[in-house]
């Protein structure tokens, strides 16, 4: 039994008849794994527990719950019923059996939302920059999944694009706070202009973009978001509150520059 977090890649090697090695690797981000048990089906047909890197040959390797496509395994918590017994000497080729269908759109919803949850729980009890990139790797884990949706009807294309815009907020709410990050009022940025091609009257990404762009100094175009916020929601009291900061930088500015042509012609 093995405790195994924030395992990244898993391979698992089978040894066959000729003494040649196949590597069977499960491209797999494996969060929140909490448990792993490879048995072993020995002779009598009982099951002993192996270390995971003991078995020889592998024969069947199952999942109880549903999976996503082979090369992104989302979660384990079931036992691999695996390997013949060490005992049995050289044995037949493996055959490995993973499910390779596409999931169906609740089940991959599923995934989404679920993602998409841990990253807000994360992100309201975030006290620190570490935890606020936590947040956002779910976001982009959420997004990942979001991103393999194929054949959509009209109102599951509606109900998806919904889910990315939230989603592309929150990595931007993330990027805002990553202050350590040389580039995150660039990612910020980023990451509003993706939620604003979903909703291009979206509040929320203009204001957050203006909020990145006055960061920056990009004062004139932080206003112009904070024009179009004003029209959109005259109600906001935050909008006034940043558009007079900026405000009061770009008559700064102004000043600065007066000051220094004065300067060069005087």
């Amino acid at each position: 039994m093995a405790r195994l977090t924030r395992l990244t890649r898993l391979r698992i090697t089978t040894l066959v008849s000729s003494g040649s090695e196949i590597g069977v690797p499960l491209m797999a981000r494996l969060t929140r794994l909490t448990r792993l048990t490879i048995t072993t089906l020995v002779s009598s047909g009982s099951e002993i527990g192996v270390p995971l890197m003991a078995c020889r040959s592998l024969t069947r390797l199952t999942r109880l719950d549903e999976t996503d496509e082979t090369d992104e395994i989302d979660e384990i918590g079931v036992p691999l019923m695996a390997c013949r017994s060490l005992a049995d000497g050289p044995s037949p080729p493996l055959s490995l059996s993973l499910p390779t269908g596409k999931l169906k759109f609740p089940d991959r919803m599923r995934l989404v939302s679920k993602n998409k949850d841990e990253g807000t729980e994360l992100f309201k009890g975030a006290v620190d920059v570490a935890q606020f990139r936590a947040a956002a790797a779910r976001y982009n884990k959420a997004l990942t999944h979001a991103s393999k949706f194929v054949d959509l009807s009209p109102d599951q294309r509606e109900e998806v694009n919904a889910m990315k815009l939230s989603l592309h907020l929150n990595v931007a709410a993330c990027w805002l706070k990553i202050t350590d990050a040389d580039n995150h009022l660039d990612q910020a940025i980023r990451s509003c202009d993706e939620a604003l091609f979903f909703d291009a009257g979206c509040v929320k990404a203009l204001f957050r973009r203006a909020t990145a762009r006055e960061a920056k100094g990009q004062y004139d175009e932080a206003k112009v978001d904070l024009k179009r916020c004003a029209e959109l929601a005259p109600d906001d009291a935050a909008v006034p509150k940043l558009m007079k900061r900026v405000d009061a930088q770009i008559e700064r500015q102004k000043a600065k520059e007066k000051k220094m042509y004065g300067k060069m012609f005087s």
